[in-house]
This record gives C-alpha cells, sequence and structure tokens, in this order.
C-alpha cells in the first residue's frame, strides 16, 4: 500500500540515462502490478507504474501537460522524456495514453500488451471496484486540501478529456478495453513492431522467450494490488478528512483570538509568529 501514497522513487533521484526497454500498454486492472514486478525482476527496473505518478504532484503535473499538448508531438514527447526518464520499463497509467508517441521514442523497446483472461467485462468490474473512486466528486471534495490528490483529479479529467476526444470513450465505459487494445495492435502494425499478447496466467515462459531472457526458477508473481487499492482509499479519506479538521480547527482559533484579545495584542501576536 505505502508505494501508492509515498513518492518512493522522486523525479530527482532518478537516472536520466535510464531509457524505457520495454513498454506494457495493456489498460489498468490487467495484471499492471504482477507485470511490473516481473518485469524488475527480469532486469528491466525501475518499471514506472501508476504507484510512482499517484503519490507525486510533480509527475502527475507532467502528465496534465502532456495532455493539453495534443496538436504539438514535438513538445508532447519533449515532456513525456522527463516524466519516464529513469525508467527500464513502463507498464499500467499514464504510458498507456501515450502508446503512439511512445512507439516512436523508443524505437527498440518491446512491446507488450498484457491483457484480462476473463475479458472486458471482467475488466470493467474490477476497473469500477478498484479505480472509478479516483475520477469521483467524493475523491475530489474530500481531498482537495491535500496537493497530489488535488493534481490527481486534474489529471484524471484531463485523462477523460483525452479519450473522449480519441474515442468517445473514458474509463468508465466497458467498450474501452477493445478499443485501446485494438489501438494497440494497430500502431504497432503501423510501425512494423511485434507485441506479446499476454495474461498474468501465461507465466514465465512466454514473457522470458520474448525478451530472450532465462526463466526464473520461481513462480511468477501475483499481486492483489485490489486489496491494496481498498486501504489505499480509506487511508486519502482519512488524510483528507484530517486536513479538513485541521483547517477548521485552524480557523476556529483564530476566531477565538479575534474575540479574546484586542486588535493591536492579536496584530503583535501574528507578527512575532511571522518572525
Amino acid at each position: 500500500m505505502v508505494r501508492f501514497v509515498h513518492d518512493t522513487i522522486s523525479p530527482q533521484d532518478v537516472d536520466v540515462t535510464i531509457r524505457p526497454q520495454v513498454l506494457a500498454l495493456g489498460l489498468p486492472r490487467c495484471a499492471t502490478s504482477s507485470l511490473q514486478s516481473a518485469l524488475e525482476t527480469l532486469g528491466f527496473g525501475p518499471c514506472m507504474h501508476m504507484a510512482h505518478v499517484q503519490p507525486s504532484a510533480e509527475r502527475q503535473q507532467l502528465v496534465i501537460a502532456a495532455i493539453s499538448q495534443s496538436n504539438d508531438p514535438a513538445k508532447r514527447r519533449k515532456i513525456l522524456s522527463r516524466l519516464f526518464a529513469g525508467f527500464a520499463a513502463l507498464a499500467d497509467f499514464p504510458s498507456i495514453l501515450f502508446a503512439d508517441d511512445l512507439m516512436d521514442m523508443y524505437p527498440d523497446a518491446a512491446i507488450i500488451l498484457n491483457t484480462r483472461q476473463a475479458g472486458a467485462r471482467s475488466w470493467h468490474s474490477s476497473f469500477q471496484e478498484g479505480l472509478q473512486f479516483f475520477d469521483s466528486w467524493t475523491f475530489w471534495v474530500v481531498t482537495f486540501l491535500v496537493q497530489s490528490d488535488r493534481a490527481m483529479m486534474r489529471m484524471m479529467k484531463a485523462t477523460d478529456g483525452l479519450l473522449e476526444q480519441r474515442w468517445g470513450l473514458t474509463f468508465r465505459d466497458e467498450p474501452i478495453y477493445h478499443r485501446h487494445n485494438e489501438w494497440i495492435r494497430a500502431e504497432a502494425a503501423k510501425r512494423g513492431r511485434t507485441v506479446l499478447e499476454f495474461t498474468a496466467e501465461d507465466g514465465w515462459e512466454p514473457l522470458c522467450g520474448y525478451l530472450g531472457m532465462p526463466v526464473p526458477a520461481f513462480p511468477y508473481p501475483r499481486m492483489n494490488d485490489q486489496k491494496n487499492m481498498k486501504m489505499v482509499k480509506r487511508f486519502i479519506l482519512a488524510r483528507g478528512v484530517l486536513h479538513w479538521v485541521a483547517l477548521v480547527v485552524a480557523i476556529w482559533l483564530l476566531m477565538k483570538l479575534s474575540v479574546l484579545l484586542p486588535y493591536g495584542a492579536l496584530t503583535a501576536l501574528v507578527e512575532t509568529q511571522k518572525a
């Protein structure tokens, strides 16, 4: 859970000489955390995941800036190069939004389309249960006082706008599962790129064969992010409520002081605190 609420790899700490060698372009809730762990185990690390973006207002602002440059590929790709600098692999959001750019920016990178074995309906149900909260008014209102959460909501609204412009759909719509996957296949085909279509149930063998890596002697990772996201949502809501409580208490104390102290004494107290 910690990785979703704490920036474990800050933008200032990355090795900018590292460039993506693997692009895992399947939608969130397609075993992206398991795939992230698998890629890092195989030596393609760090692998960027939504967990590196959710707690980082700086990365969220870069995503918003990239989306805003819909008519200027050069500027957009310059922003993306900053966003993804220092990562040897990319999985999950936000890289999936910019798959066509990434295929051009990293022409030698392996492309993986991670999907969900049970299909679109299972994916949609899982997305609604685990991630729809982050694009809701409840999230917006409760967490408004937290900088990274405010940036998160702006990023999700910008994402909705991009997907509506691209397909007339958003993550709330079940058909986006097939539309996104078809888009990845089509963009790769335009560039003559091969794509490994992969599910977590496939295990190590096809993944290692595609990447030219030896098969590990231990089982393929199984990360239960649905359970983690429930804990993350509780933490984020509690944090947001505490920020509102702190604000109300601060206002109440200020009002009490303004009543109890003469104006001159209150002004002197404020000036003393400033000093």
